[in-house]
């Protein structure tokens, strides 16, 4: 999901494995149109196994958020690194999901 200023958020579970959100961050970084990938992984419950389920976009800077569950997300980002082959990733520890999306995003 594109997000703004060159950042793409994607849910990763119990289908879209560490090792797939790698793999497509090396594909869009090649791009030269993503800066960052932001992962944010679900809680294992399949009644919200989906990203869009709890957090959507309803305009440019206005979301919806199931609140209960996107205060659970782990978010973690990834950056292309200087080294060939390496990626930089980060746990984002200060901030709930929400929070780090708001400013790539520009959210209200």
């Amino acid at each position: 999901m594109p997000i703004g200023g060159g950042v793409v958020l994607i849910g990763m579970g119990e289908r879209t494995t560490p090792r797939a959100v790698e793999a497509l961050a090396r594909r869009l970084f090649t791009t030269g149109e993503v800066t960052r990938v932001m992962a944010a992984l679900m809680p294992r419950d399949r009644s919200f196994m989906h990203l869009d389920t709890v957090f959507t976009f309803c305009d440019r800077d206005l979301v919806t958020i199931y609140p209960q569950v996107v205060e659970l997300l782990q978010t973690f980002s990834l950056r292309p690194s200087n080294a060939e082959g390496v990626l930089d990733v980060t746990k984002e520890t200060r901030a709930t999901c929400i929070h780090v999306c708001s400013y790539p995003a520009a959210l209200k």
